[in-house]
């Protein structure tokens, strides 16, 4: 167990606290969501019972360290590079850092990693995902572990295509679509136009606005319990606390993008 959490760029302290709380029926307790989720190893939608166990922050560790061999040999028998595999399901490692040894809660999120649908090419991830209408197409999720460039969203989106085309061939992929505040048009009223954002925003054509995301924007930016009132130490920062603080709301917005040729 120590071995994989290394491999997958959990802290020792971390690794260690993770290895310290299991229990002798661990195993038990643990098999039928390993069951569940090995059960969908492949799908791209998530069929597997995932409720919240706050009373075992590790819960879900475990089980997807028991699925983790399970899915490295499908990444394996895909051609999947074992770097991409890394980087890929590192996000565990990052959304504990972010629980800050609380309860796990992004169960659900990290199934997409630990069933092969989802993959992190350089600054972006790449989830597969059908639409109603039964069109696939690659849902783009942005990390928040790093600027958003122009350039690294280059490199990632050229990669989008030919990775897919390699490693699923039996899929076919044209278009990308992101669901994110960050597509908010209302940020081009605080941000200077040449912000990493806002070209990040100008290469999707938005489809439609949806859901406020507040609540998500105070977790992403500002931390799971912001302060208050809210810190401004970044345009970022004072552009979002600004806005909410005169009752304004944040939207997530839909956005689509046609991928590079190959």
């Amino acid at each position: 167990m120590l071995e994989s959490l290394r491999w997958l760029n959990v802290p020792e302290q971390t690794a260690q606290a993770i290895l310290a709380s299991a229990t002798p029926d661990q195993w038990r307790v643990v098999q039928p969501t390993y069951a569940a989720l090995l059960h969908d190893l492949g799908s791209l939608e998530l069929t597997a019972r995932l409720p919240d166990r706050p009373d075992a922050p590790y819960f879900y560790v475990y089980a997807f360290l028991a699925v983790l061999p399970h899915l490295r040999k499908w990444h394996d028998d895909r051609g999947i590079p074992e770097d991409i595999s890394r980087a890929t399901l590192s996000d565990l490692a990052a959304k504990l850092a972010e629980q800050n040894g609380a309860a796990l809660t992004k169960q659900v999120w990290l199934s997409r990693h630990f069933r092969g649908s989802l993959y992190r090419l350089g600054r972006l991830q790449f989830d597969r995902v059908v639409l109603n209408d039964g069109e696939p197409v690659l849902e783009v999720h942005i990390p928040g572990d790093g600027p958003l460039t122009p350039a690294a969203c280059d490199e990632s989106f050229a990669a989008a295509r030919p990775f897919f085309a390699e490693h699923f061939p039996e899929e076919h992929y044209d278009r990308a679509t992101c669901s994110s505040w960050l597509l908010d048009p209302q940020l081009a009223d605080y941000l200077p136009a040449d912000s990493n954002i806002l070209h990040f925003q100008r290469r999707f054509t938005l489809l439609c606005q949806g859901d406020p995301g507040d609540d998500e924007i105070q977790e992403f930016i500002f931390g799971r319990h912001p302060e208050s009132p809210l810190p401004r130490q970044t345009t970022l920062q004072r552009a979002l606390a600004d806005h909410l603080a005169v009752g304004n709301h944040w939207h997530h917005a839909l956005g689509s993008l046609r991928l590079p040729k190959l």
